[in-house]
C-alpha cells in the first residue's frame, strides 16, 4: 500500500477552504430544516428590526447595503418569487423611513423614482442569489453522486451512514449493510473492453435499485465496489433481500457477458459509532467470500455495543 503523502504547503490553503465549505453548508443544511413559516418570521423580524434601528439612527448614516440580508434570506431559503417579494417589502420599509427621518423631502415624482430603483436593486439581489442557489444545489448533488451509475458515491454515503447509525442507536433500531463486489471484472474489461464494464456497473444499480424502499441508499464506492444501506431491517429481512438481488443481478443483459457477485453482509443491531468500522466488516466479509471462490455471501450479525460479531 502506498503510504499517505503530507499535505503540501501550497495545498494547505485548498484544504482548509474545503473544510470551510463543508462547515458552511452544514450551518446551511442546518438552517433550511426549518419549517418555511419560521423562516418567513425570521426575514420579517430582521426587517423590522432593521427598519426600527434605520429609523433611529437618521438620515446621516445608510444603512441600505443591510437590507439585502432579508433579501438574500428569503430569496436563498424560500426561492424566488418570496425573494422578489421581500425586494418589495425591504424597498417599501427603507422608503417609508427615509421619508419620516429626512429634513427636506424631494418632490414626489423623485421620491417614487428612488424607491422604484431601490426595489430594482433588490430584486436584480433576489434573482442573482435564486441563481446562485441553484447552481450550489446542482453542485452540491454533483458532489454526491457517482457521475457513472448516478448513486452516492463515498463521501455522501459515508454521511448518510453517520446519520442512519444515530438514528439506530437512539431508536434501538438494526440496521444491515451490504458490500457487493463483481467477480472478475478486471477480466471482463480486458476481454470486452470498458464500454461494456460500464453498461454492466450501470445496469447493477438499475436492479438494485429495483429492489429498495426508498429509506435505503445505494452507493458505488470505488470500481466495482458498491454499498447498500438498509435501515430498520433485522438479518431475517436482510436474508430475503439479498436473495432477490442476487437473483435479478445474475439475470442475462443483452449481448454483455453474464456476471456473478460477492456479499458481504453484516446485520447491527447496535451499531458502533465508528461508521467506517461498519464499512470495514462488511467489506471484510465480501473478501472472505472472494477468497473461499466467490458468487456467495457471507453474512453476520453484530448485537454488541462494541460490535461483536454473533454469527
Amino acid at each position: 500500500m502506498t503510504p499517505l503523502r503530507k499535505a503540501t504547503p501550497l495545498a494547505e490553503p485548498l484544504i482548509s477552504g474545503g473544510r470551510s465549505l463543508r462547515r458552511l453548508d452544514r450551518f446551511l443544511a442546518g438552517l433550511e430544516r426549518q419549517s418555511n413559516g419560521a423562516l418567513e418570521m425570521e426575514g420579517v423580524g430582521f426587517l423590522l428590526a432593521l427598519g426600527a434601528l434605520d429609523g433611529g439612527t437618521g438620515p446621516d448614516v445608510s444603512l441600505l447595503l443591510f437590507y439585502l440580508v432579508p433579501v438574500f434570506w428569503y430569496a436563498w431559503f424560500l426561492g424566488r418569487r418570496h425573494g422578489l417579494l421581500m425586494a418589495l417589502a425591504a424597498a417599501v420599509v427603507e422608503f417609508t423611513v427615509d421619508l419620516k427621518s429626512a429634513h427636506a423631502h424631494p418632490p414626489p415624482v423623485i421620491g417614487l423614482w428612488n424607491a422604484a430603483a431601490k426595489a430594482g436593486f433588490f430584486a436584480v439581489a433576489a434573482l442573482l442569489l435564486t441563481a446562485l442557489r441553484r447552481s450550489f444545489e446542482q453542485e452540491r448533488r454533483l458532489a454526491q453522486i457517482d457521475p457513472l451509475t448516478g448513486v452516492l458515491n463515498r463521501r455522501a454515503f459515508v454521511d448518510r451512514l453517520r446519520l442512519e447509525v444515530d438514528r439506530s442507536r437512539r431508536r434501538k433500531s438494526p440496521l444491515t449493510l451490504i458490500y457487493l463486489d463483481v467477480d472478475h471484472f478486471k477480466d471482463i474489461n480486458d476481454r470486452w473492453g470498458h464500454p461494456a464494464g460500464d453498461r454492466i456497473l450501470k445496469s447493477a444499480v438499475a436492479t438494485l435499485r429495483k429492489d429498495f424502499r426508498r429509506t435505503d441508499a445505494v452507493a458505488r464506492l470505488g470500481g466495482d465496489e458498491f454499498a447498500v444501506l438498509l435501515p430498520d431491517t433485522d438479518a431475517p429481512a436482510a436474508d430475503t433481500v439479498i436473495r432477490k438481488m442476487r437473483a435479478h443481478l445474475s439475470a442475462p443483459r443483452g449481448d454483455d457477458p453474464r456476471v456473478t457477485f460477492s456479499f458481504g453482509a453484516v446485520t447491527f443491531l447496535r451499531p458502533p459509532d465508528d461508521v467506517e468500522l461498519l464499512i470495514q466488516e462488511a467489506d471484510r466479509l465480501m473478501y472472505e467470500v472472494k477468497r473461499a471462490g466467490r458468487n456467495n455471501v457471507r453474512h453476520e450479525t453484530w448485537n454488541s455495543p462494541v460490535g461483536e460479531a454473533v454469527g
